[in-house]
């Protein structure tokens, strides 16, 4: 699938997912995990991976007060997964520099948090912002760039899930 479908994919799911809250995330679960299955065995357990390392990283803030909801939000961690199983693909393609990507993640990182505070039932203060804004700034670049050579190691095509080997 062209790199541009799969971010307009992208950019539904996750308005789906935040605007819907718990409810339009378990919507898009399904079509999420389908997504992921689509990835060899080794690909999938790197995208599971690293959802959990930005989930924790969302939980550190939760813990540390700069973020907060009435209760941790489902759909926060259905959008790691999201991001996982399209993003990397839709970046690849590009063939974006690191530091582009740092950029990119520097920027995107805070304001699509920031979008989802004023969709859903989040709020952040300025500290988490600033945290964001480093996070994404390495990890953005550090997955795709994970995820590239990986996709390589296992001869899948980048912008495009992987056949499933049996």
């Amino acid at each position: 699938m062209p790199a541009v479908l799969l971010s307009l994919l992208f950019n539904a799911l996750w308005f789906l997912s935040v605007a819907g809250g718990n409810a339009g995330a378990l919507l898009c679960l399904p079509l999420v995990i389908y997504l992921l299955c689509l990835y060899p065995h080794s690909l999938r357990i790197f995208m599971l991976f690293f959802a959990g390392i930005g989930l924790s990283f969302d939980g550190l803030l939760f813990l540390s007060g700069q973020m907060h909801s009435t209760d941790f939000p489902l759909w926060l961690g259905v959008l790691w997964l999201i991001f996982v199983s399209l993003m990397p693909a839709c970046l690849q393609p590009l063939k974006m520099p690191s530091f582009v990507l740092a950029v990119i993640g520097a920027v995107n990182g805070p304001v699509a948090y920031y979008a989802g505070s004023q969709l859903g039932d989040l709020q952040l203060h300025m500290p988490a912002y600033i945290a964001l804004s480093f996070f994404w700034a390495f990890f953005l670049p550090y997955s795709v760039e994970r995820y590239e050579k990986l996709c390589m190691a296992v001869n899948c095509l980048p912008a495009q899930p992987a056949p499933v080997r049996q």
